[in-house]
């Protein structure tokens, strides 16, 4: 019943008062690139707490840039291009809890190592690959599995100033986007030549990049892969059409990729075909059918350690070399890394430094013990919540699914200390003292972290979890539960111990959206 009235409510237009941004909210501006500023970009707003009359402060984003998935502050949001406004689809009391298992959503898929695409095509991230998301398909993506909700019919197009027009109600500070998108025929690279596709205005090129993959022939992915090896076309179409190969990729077709990295000389094109290395490679569950190809890209990322690297580039190839390889090889590498990660010129976004240096740390013991340090230092010195977060994310999903052993004392220990010492921010009476960019689930995030690094089992944190809610009231026991995992030991915790079967009773949406069973459908 509760996902059918979701669903219904992306279809009914209801009302509010005009001005005031809820959590939930669409956020439209302009795009930041020249001539195709209409296309728009997309955000969705949320407010820090459960109250439902607290006003929309943040927006969550996926941006072209490090770190993909951000969360920034709506005036942040504002002032970065000609902005449109915003507009809403949710509405009730429940509306700020409805919204935040939307925006729990894309918290999740913030800590999976997300990268950008200018495709129409997307792809959730996993605990093996990575989340490939641009605006418009991230906002599509959080409310469908968050609320069951498609913003739009699949015969519609997949644009930004789209998902902005789905949302039916204006909150009366500024007009919706006026640009007709165009539906036109798919078009066939066989019929064109490289001369009409230099012509193309790069919004009709879109056209071409944002038709689907899923019946594509063998002869439209050469016609693909011959134009965007063509200089006459621009370095952006090829790159783009590079973008689309990568989501078209096999795994046979990776040495197709390789072998066209060495030989291009676009740095744009270039990095787009390493990029899609890891694109098809995440795709095969890294390879362990395919034993030549893992060797193939293997060796390929092992020799581009040696070569000057870009921070979007190095962050390819050591995700790549590190998942790929066993940590022997690692190890054999280690000052070749450390020198990657270390070199200011490459300057690695702290978000992204954190991110590589757990995949290392995770990758055996020996590199567990040189890189668990550096992570907290990392956090130390940037007192950013949204690090902190990726840390406990995926010190979650570590110990949840590989138990507590899988990290050495010394390294809990240490993680302990840490979290007991920004203690303070996740602690709602101390409002003052919180990060600007704090996210309810962030606070469930790093009290699960906390019980399992001071737990000596499972069930041992789901007791520490119980402890602490205690003497909580019903607002502060939703902004953690809201960020809890849905694991068996959790799970177990809420049916054993009082105050956590009393708030499963009194609050069963807001277990269901994060502990429980995922409520949501899908819809027709």
């Amino acid at each position: 019943m509760r996902s059918k009235l979701l669903i219904l409510l992306c279809l009914l237009p209801l009302q509010v008062n005009a001005n005031w941004m809820g959590p939930g909210d669409i956020l439209g501006r302009d795009l930041d690139v020249p001539g195709m500023g209409d296309i728009g970009h997309v955000g969705i707003a949320y407010a820090d707490s459960y109250s439902p009359d607290s006003p929309a402060t943040q927006v969550i984003e996926v941006l072209n840039e490090n770190p993909v998935i951000q969360i920034n502050t709506i005036e942040n949001f504002k002032s970065k291009t000609k902005y449109w406004g915003s507009r809403w689809i949710i509405t009730g009391v429940t509306k700020a809890r409805d919204a935040m298992s939307i925006i729990a959503q894309g918290i999740i898929q913030q800590a999976l190592c997300p990268i950008y695409t200018s495709t129409a095509q997307y792809r959730p991230g996993t605990s093996t690959s990575c989340a490939i998301f641009r605006c418009d398909t991230f906002v599509y993506y959080i409310f469908n599995a968050g609320a069951g909700c498609k913003l739009i019919k699949d015969s519609d197009v997949m644009l930004p100033n789209t998902i902005y027009n789905a949302f039916p109600n204006s909150n009366g500070d500024l007009n919706l986007s006026k640009r007709q998108n165009k539906i036109v025929p798919s078009i066939q690279l066989s019929v064109l030549t490289a001369q009409k596709l230099s012509d193309m205005s790069l919004d009709d090129f879109m056209q071409i990049i944002n038709a689907p993959i899923d019946k594509i022939t063998n002869e439209e992915i050469n016609d693909t892969w011959k134009f965007s090896q063509d200089y006459s076309l621009s370095s952006e179409k090829r790159t783009l059409l590079v973008d689309k190969l990568g989501f078209i990729g096999r795994a046979d077709m990776l040495s197709d990729f390789v072998d066209k990295y060495s030989k291009m000389n676009d740095s744009k094109v270039k990095s787009m075909l390493l990029r899609s290395t890891l694109t098809v490679y995440q795709k095969y569950s890294e390879l362990e059918n395919y034993p030549k190809e893992k060797e193939i890209l293997q060796n390929f990322y092992q020799k581009l350690l040696d070569t000057k690297l870009s921070a979007n580039d190095a962050n390819i190839v050591i995700r790549g070399f590190t998942q790929l390889s066993e940590s022997n090889i690692i190890l054999a590498n280690l000052d070749k890394i450390n020198n990657i990660l270390n070199n200011q010129k490459v300057n690695l976004n702290p978000y992204v430094s954190v991110a590589l240096k757990i995949e290392l740390a995770f990758k055996s013991k020996d590199l567990e013990k040189i890189y668990i340090s550096d992570i907290l230092n990392i956090l130390k010195r940037n007192d950013n919540t949204q690090i902190e977060n990726l840390l406990n994310q995926l010190v979650i999903r570590r110990l949840s699914q590989s138990g507590l052993e899988s990290l050495q004392t010394d390294s809990k220990s240490a993680i302990r200390q840490y979290l007991d010492s920004v203690r303070y921010k996740y602690i709602q009476t101390n409002k003052e003292k919180k990060s600007i960019a704090m996210s309810p689930p962030f606070y469930g995030a790093w009290l699960e972290a906390s019980a399992l690094v001071s737990s000596s089992s499972l069930e041992q944190a789901g007791e520490y979890v119980a402890t602490f809610l205690q003497d909580k009231d019903s607002f502060e026991q939703m902004l953690y539960v809201s960020g809890l995992s849905n694991n068996n030991y959790m799970r177990k915790a809420f049916n054993t111990y009082r105050v956590l079967i009393n708030f499963k009773n009194n609050f069963k949406n807001i277990y269901d959206e994060s502990v429980g069973t995922p409520w949501w459908c899908t819809p027709e």
